[in-house]
């Protein structure tokens, strides 16, 4: 028998930084000691095989904030989030499917008592319960209007939801009737955010109180109210915290712990009558936490996917997720394995220059020495590179990143864009209408005259003589002597442009303000707006080959045209009225595009963020067959215990880029081989199904694999 694995067209873009992703977090749960799971912004799901140290991405197939994830057993898991979002797992996550809910509310719980019944709460008051394992669900009434943030039940008929304005709602009958109890708390200024109960009458409920304080701002305190006789009355516990707390988890009737803003960890052990605070090394919001026995736990959140693990009971926590977070402006690279991106000066901090030697897979930080912005890196081979940046910044380095030498640019003006057009031969420009130029790779810059006081935002040149620059309010420049005299080019529109590029010295294009696409086919001499199909702010543009172009910008818009910009395609890039996006890595503001070949690439922008494709980031499934020879790709064995060999033909022995992916198109291995046989003897592989990818001149090689 002959079946076929479709690997999803979303995962055609992956996180490279940080990682393993950079979206906000908002729910943790484990179904035992090793395997747990993790939901938040633009449909994020990842799941852990061991206790937390690791996490994979999962397809959730929705661009959906993902709010509570809740599993009944090790297969079978529910997921509730934003537009009435719920989505079921019957196999430990390796699929999810969505299920109607009736409704366009957010919904913020989730919680099951057994495999048919569950129950979800949202804003607007919003009850759902299902009966048959979330095959449909029905509201349910509660007679109030308040917002619901989290709900739990004891059994099968006792329950509870804590929400806006101090509610604490109790149900004894399943939710036919749900009765208000007295929080002791009330008012537009209180929230409850989470509710837990360790034993049936014992449990606890967490939030926020707040309130504007004329001199002061706002004034904050976390709110933990505990109960042990059911609900019936609940009084308040001194939290010793001014921050708002989110989320309450217990192991036993006496130790448990809460998480909130600003990285706020507490923790009892005598049920709560005292709450200890614990050193969580973060400073980012934590929206849940999780422990799956008295020593390890899980908590998340944060703006940039923040994972956090203990394994001696919150004594110290260590970071699960890695990179750096300051915003990326320039992406850049020298081959298939060494690129450089460039940052803002974070706070505290120079701005970062970071190196891949391995296409991506691992970035180094490289410190300078700059407290500057930077904003543009280009290198003319693989030893020689450029970054320019705020306050007449520019740096430059003879050793492939390794040491960086401040170069006299003769300006304090903000350099935006740097561009070579020989070893010898570049340009920078920037704020007040700065344009630089050195003919002697870098040891002097003398400005050129370029009859404008607009910021100028980009550079680009086709030959030692043609350049090209643009900026604000609709400038377009244009030298034909190497920058000895600049010339402004009509353009028809007064939207500031942020990035230009030409295909050859007669076809190019420049984006920015409002989604903007410009194209010139007669050397800039005229330009006609393409219609983009995004308002956003588009920030890079750049050509892999003559047809196929990319440009990024705000909310993690990434569009691609394959026909010269004819036409345009939006591929990734939050927008709820577009329902052929089923997934959106990342609404963050990418700056920077840069593309080694047709279908290898980079993307870069805002909290550290680069994403990498190996299909030219196409929306197309990929059909590949279940046997052992597909496109002349032999694999031996398959299955196998994660050593194995695979040939494909190669009687040339061209250079051939080699790849192994799994199924949520994460890159596990790659590198080049000219040989006609492989053997892969790595030890990472852990089991579940992989794709081996060959991509070569004029061949393209996918096959199946088995790791058991």
């Amino acid at each position: 028998m002959v079946c076929n694995l479709f690997v999803n067209a979303q995962s055609t873009w992956t996180w490279q930084n940080p990682l393993p992703q950079g979206n906000f977090l908002t729910s943790v749960c484990f179904t035992d000691a090793n395997t747990g799971y993790a939901v938040g912004n633009n449909g994020t799901i990842l799941k852990t095989s061991n206790g937390g140290t690791s996490w994979n991405l999962q397809l959730s197939e929705t661009i959906q904030t993902l709010s509570s994830v809740f599993f009944i057993d090790s297969n079978i898991g529910f997921i509730v989030g934003s537009n009435g979002t719920i989505l079921k797992t019957t196999n430990g996550g390796t699929s999810w499917t969505s299920k109607i809910s009736g409704t366009s509310d957010w919904l913020t719980s989730v919680f099951f008592v057994d495999t048919n019944t569950g129950y979800a709460v949202g804003y607007n008051w919003t009850i759902l319960k299902t009966t048959n394992g979330g095959g449909t669900w029905s509201k349910q009434n509660c007679g109030i209007t308040e917002s619901f943030y989290s709900v739990y039940f004891t059994d099968s008929k006792t329950g509870f939801i804590c929400g806006s304005n101090g509610t604490i709602l109790k149900t004894t009958d399943g939710g036919e009737n749900w009765i208000t109890q007295s929080s002791g708390f009330g008012g537009m200024n209180c929230n409850f955010n989470s509710i837990y109960f360790p034993e049936k009458d014992i449990g606890y409920a967490v939030g926020a109180n707040s309130y504007y304080d004329h001199y002061d701002g706002l004034i904050e305190s976390g709110l933990i109210l505990k109960t042990i006789n059911g609900g019936v009355t609940w009084s308040a516990q001194t939290s010793g915290t001014t921050n708002g707390l989110i989320s309450v988890n217990f192991i036993n009737t006496n130790t448990g712990y809460a998480v909130g803003r600003n990285g706020t960890i507490l923790r009892t052990s005598n049920g709560g009558k005292n709450w200890t605070l614990q050193f969580s090394g973060t400073t980012q919001d934590l929206r849940s936490i999780f422990f799956t026995d008295e020593h390890s736990g899980c908590a998340v959140g944060g703006y940039y996917g923040t994972i956090l693990k203990t394994s001696n009971g919150g004594t110290t926590w260590s970071a699960q997720n890695n990179g750096t977070t300051e915003d990326l402006f320039s992406i850049c690279f020298t081959d298939l394995n060494i690129g450089y991106a460039v940052s803002s000066a974070g706070y505290n901090a120079n701005g970062t220059i970071l190196k891949t030697i391995n296409g991506g897979m691992n970035w180094i930080v490289k410190t300078n020495g700059i407290n500057e912005n930077l904003n543009s890196v280009f290198f003319t081979n693989t030893d020689i590179g450029y970054v320019i940046g705020s306050n007449g910044t520019i740096l430059k380095t003879t050793d492939g990143g390794t040491n960086w030498i401040t170069q006299t640019s003769g300006t304090t003006a903000n350099l935006e864009s740097v561009y070579f057009s020989n070893t010898n031969t570049g340009y920078t420009v920037g704020s007040n209408g700065t344009i630089l130029k050195t003919d002697n790779g870098g040891i002097n810059w003398f400005a050129q005259n370029s009859g404008t006081t607009e910021e100028l935002n980009a550079v680009f040149f086709t030959n030692i003589n043609l350049g090209y620059v643009v900026g604000h309010n609709g400038t377009i420049l244009k030298t034909i002597n190497g920058g000895s005299n600049w010339t402004v080019q009509a353009c028809g529109t007064s939207f500031d442009l942020n990035s230009v590029y030409f295909t050859n010295m007669y076809t190019g294009y420049a984006v920015g303000e409002f989604g903007i696409i410009l194209k010139s086919i007669d050397g800039g001499e005229t330009w006609v707006d393409k219609l983009s199909i995004t308002p956003f702010m588009l920030h890079s543009v750049y050509f892999a080959d003559s047809n196929n172009g990319y440009s990024v910008g705000e909310a993690g818009i990434i569009l691609k045209t394959i026909n010269g910009g004819t036409t345009w395609t939006r591929i990734n890039g939050w927008d709820e009225t577009d329902l052929s996006i089923k997934r959106c890595l990342t609404t963050e503001t990418l700056y920077s595009a840069y593309f080694i070949d047709s279908i290898t690439g980079f993307v870069a922008g805002g909290s550290g963020t680069i994403l990498k494709t190996l299909s030219g980031g196409l929306q197309t499934n990929v059909e590949i067959s279940d046997t052992s020879n597909v496109h002349k790709l032999k694999i031996y064995p398959n299955p196998n215990d994660g050593k194995f060999s695979f040939e494909f033909a190669n009687p040339h022995k061209i250079i051939m880029r080699v790849y192994i992916i799994s199924v949520t198109g994460k890159t596990i291995f790659e590198t080049t081989s000219s040989q006609e046989r492989y053997e892969y003897n790595g030890n990472d592989l852990s089991s579940g199904i992989y794709i081996v990818k060959i991509i070569g001149d004029n061949l393209n090689c996918v096959g199946k694999m088995v790791v058991m």
